[in-house]
């Protein structure tokens, strides 16, 4: 198994600015996404069905954050399966110890791709999903990246109607003064 890692993570370091968000349009998504994502700033931890005391775990939230800014600084599937794997055993040890079900996992990881919004973040999961070897994927690897997969997606489908707002209102979470506050501020 450690031969095929290293394997992994030799070829992959080789050809990385080749494969990793190869064409324009993967460059064009990402921008899209991060924008729709910051258009979102303005959505409250409650709109994201986050109990109003997880949301108020910033601090916590935020070292979750820096994990997941961390992704676009490694070329290896693994290493940046190792930086989404601390985000989200951060995110779990808290609501372990806030005595949270599984049911708040996905709207509190989307509390934090909301408040760090993570630079080429479609790229990176395209990446991760495409090139970690199946055979070295993890179950729980495999679970996460699904879930960070899904908070993606939940940000491009988002509508007014998905949090009960009317059309003005969902237009003003753009410019809602600091409703959410990002991290990207503080890193």
């Amino acid at each position: 198994m450690n031969a095929l890692e290293g394997l992994e993570k030799f070829v992959l370091h080789k050809v990385y600015n080749r494969v990793f968000a190869p064409t324009r349009a993967h460059h064009t998504r990402d921008e899209a996404l991060a924008e729709r994502i910051a258009n979102l700033r303005g959505l409250t931890p409650e709109l994201l069905d986050v109990a109003p005391d997880l949301g108020a775990l910033s601090s916590a939230w935020q070292v979750a954050g820096e994990e997941l800014r961390k992704l676009d600084d490694f070329k290896a599937p693994k290493d940046k399966l190792v930086c989404l794997m601390n985000c989200c055993r951060i995110i779990g040890d808290v609501l372990s110890s806030q005595h949270s079900g599984a049911d708040a996992f996905l709207p509190v990881l989307l509390l934090v791709v909301l408040r760090t919004n993570p630079p080429r973040l479609h790229s990176n999961v395209e990446y991760m999903a495409a090139y970690r070897g199946a055979q070295l994927m993890t179950s729980q690897q495999s679970y996460f990246l699904t879930q960070l997969a899904s908070a993606a997606a939940f940000f491009w489908s988002a509508s007014p109607a998905t949090f009960g707002l009317s059309d003005a209102q969902f237009a003003a979470l753009a410019t809602a003064p600091g409703s959410v506050r990002f991290f990207a501020s503080t890193l």
